[in-house]
């Protein structure tokens, strides 16, 4: 059989829409990370509301600095890149680069956006949490910080 023939029959095979998640219950939500450009957009010095400005003070802040401070020899150890980068390891959307997740951002702590990044979503704080926000607390930061 020619190959365009294997992938017809694989086609026929494989459930409709079960892609990437091939396997997983159609009930459990794939939430991936999307990086600090997302957050940045409504989360900026140019917000009238003091609550929406917190990039620029995350900015200056040690956990922006988290990929820089950790050693050259460091940069491709796991154990490492678990706490100083964002999502390391987890799911991402595709077109989000290794280097787009360096650092302790906004979703090291408040969970992958995926699915609560949009204003629609992020403007009702119990809509935002039932798509996937955190709420940090003690538990969030203790898997970094022992």
């Amino acid at each position: 059989m020619r190959c365009a023939g294997w992938v017809a029959l694989a086609l026929l095979l494989v459930p409709a829409g079960s892609g990437a998640d091939y396997g997983r219950p159609e009930s459990q939500t794939v939430y991936r990370y999307l990086g600090v450009k997302w957050c940045v957009t409504c989360h900026s010095r140019a917000s009238d509301n003091p609550r929406l400005s917190m990039y620029h003070s995350w900015e200056d802040s040690a956990h922006a600095r988290a990929w820089d401070d950790l050693p050259d020899g460091d940069k491709d150890n796991p154990l490492c890149l678990r706490c100083h980068t964002t999502g390391y390891g987890m799911a991402r959307r595709p077109d989000v680069a290794d280097a787009e997740l360096r650092g302790v951002q906004c979703e090291a702590c408040h969970g992958p956006g995926s699915h609560y990044f949009t204003w629609r979503v992020m403007k009702d704080r119990d809509r935002a949490t039932a798509n996937g926000l955190w709420r940090p607390n003690r538990e969030v930061c203790v898997k970094c910080h022992r």
